[in-house]
């Protein structure tokens, strides 16, 4: 990664950010706000691991908690009844054909077209203006 914010923001490796913040120091300082680990940088290597460690294991507990909510989220779609779940409701009853105005056989814009002309569609049947 060339962006030294970028590295601050995603590196695991405390030699590199100890490297980089003593490069960029400005760039430490405003990077320690939205990452707390990169505070433990001025105490040296073996504080940054114990830090950055803290850090993933954080990750990975909040990593945790996210999939044992879609986990007991998807427990209800897995109910018996709720097996098909786009058509888990009675669909709604929809008017017949005759009944929609304009519906009905060749009132369709693709009524005329015959099932043997596989030309139909590739050209317009009327003129375009």
């Amino acid at each position: 990664m060339p962006n030294p914010t970028d590295r601050f923001a995603f590196s695991r490796s405390a030699r590199d950010l100890i490297g980089l913040a003593a490069a960029h120091p400005e760039l430490h300082r405003v990077a320690q706000a939205t990452r707390p680990a990169l505070a433990a940088v001025a105490l040296g290597i073996d504080k940054l691991e114990e830090a950055l460690d803290r850090e993933r294991r954080e990750l990975v507990r909040t990593n945790e908690a996210r999939l044992q909510r879609y986990l007991t989220a998807c427990a209800t779609w897995e109910s018996p009844g709720r097996r098909n779940l786009v058509h888990a409701d009675p669909p709604v009853p929809q008017p017949a054909l005759g009944e929609q105005p304009g519906a009905g056989v060749g009132h369709r814009p693709h009524d005329g077209v015959k099932a043997m002309d596989r030309d139909a569609f590739a050209e317009a049947s009327e003129p375009r203006c």
